[in-house]
């Protein structure tokens, strides 16, 4: 009797490793078939579904708008520049950083204490952030400095310096030492 418990116990347990490896196998397919199932679909194009957060990564280079406008303000304290934009008549103001890029006419590189109010620049910016991306001085603007002889008639809207004439218009930008001034304190 004691031979045939043994065989028994002998069977039994064989029974119940032979189980648990059929389960361990039946697993073990399902797992790779689900791996491959899902490689498969990546393969073939197919995305996880992916939720929209609004979150929109930029770099150094990047922005969304373009302008050139005139320098009315320069916060250096607030890290900021107030433009105007003749077109529309409209003044904005942009944040700075360490990444926003400067550079002269010539787009060689220069500090902000190179920008004077009164320039024309151009511009990119991220609009969403209002950041300021890259200025330029504009190659397309012009300066007469150390002007001595000039006459300004206000009725017929025009300055003359030497023989060249300008018209002025309702959006022209009058500025001494710096500041924005009215054009009847013209002298």
């Amino acid at each position: 009797m004691k031979k045939k418990s043994k065989v028994n116990n002998k069977v039994g347990t064989t029974l119940i490793v032979l189980t648990v490896l059929t389960a361990l196998i039946a697993v073990m397919a399902w797992w790779s078939s689900e791996n491959r199932k899902n490689s498969v679909d990546l393969q073939q194009g197919a995305v996880p579904e992916r939720v929209d957060t609004g979150f929109i990564l930029t770099g150094p280079d990047s922005y969304d708008s373009a302008d050139t406008p005139i320098v009315v303000d320069i916060d250096k304290d607030e890290n900021t520049i107030t433009f105007l934009n003749l077109d529309i008549s409209k003044r904005y103001t942009l944040t700075m950083d360490g990444t926003t890029k400067l550079y002269d006419k010539y787009g060689q590189g220069v500090s902000l204490e190179q920008i004077k109010k009164g320039d024309i620049v151009d511009i990119t910016f991220l609009k969403s952030k209002k950041h300021l991306t890259s200025m330029q001085l504009s190659s397309k603007a012009w300066r007469h400095e150390k002007v001595e002889r000039y006459e300004i008639d206000m009725i017929r809207k025009e300055v003359t310096i030497g023989s060249e004439v300008y018209k002025l218009t309702d959006n022209t930008q009058y500025l001494s030492g710096g500041r924005n001034i009215e054009k009847m304190d013209l002298n």
